[in-house]
C-alpha cells in the first residue's frame, strides 16, 4: 500500500515499548483502523496534534480544491466572522448602555 504524504486521522489507542510511544489510528469514514494497512505508527511520524476546531470550515477547502478559490473563501469566511463578533460585541455594549440608562431614571 502506497503511504500518502500526510493522513489526518484519530488516535483511538497508544501503546508503550520500550519507552517508545506508537498510535492505532482510524479515519473517521473507513470501517477499520489504520494498523492493518500502516501497523502502529511511531511518535517521530505524527506531525501535529489538534487543539480545536471549527465544525465545516474546511469543506470549502475539499469542494474548491483550487488555491485561488481556497484564498477568496477563507478571507471571505474570516471577514464574515469578524462581522459576526463586532455586531455581537455591538449588542451586548448596547444592553449594556441601556440597561445603565435605566438605572439612572431610578
Amino acid at each position: 500500500v502506497e503511504t500518502p504524504d500526510f493522513v489526518i486521522h484519530r488516535v483511538v489507542a497508544i501503546k508503550e515499548t520500550s519507552g517508545d510511544l506508537y498510535f492505532k489510528t482510524k479515519g473517521d469514514n473507513n470501517p477499520f483502523n489504520d494498523t492493518e494497512l500502516w501497523g502502529w505508527i511511531p511518535e517521530e511520524n505524527i506531525v501535529g496534534v489538534v487543539i480545536f476546531r471549527i465544525p465545516y470550515v474546511g469543506y470549502p477547502f475539499i469542494v474548491f480544491p483550487l488555491l485561488f478559490l481556497r484564498i477568496v473563501i477563507s478571507f471571505l469566511t474570516i471577514l464574515l466572522l469578524i462581522s459576526i463578533v463586532k455586531d455581537f460585541v455591538n449588542r451586548r455594549e448596547k444592553r449594556e448602555t441601556e440597561i445603565d440608562g435605566e438605572e439612572n431614571l431610578s
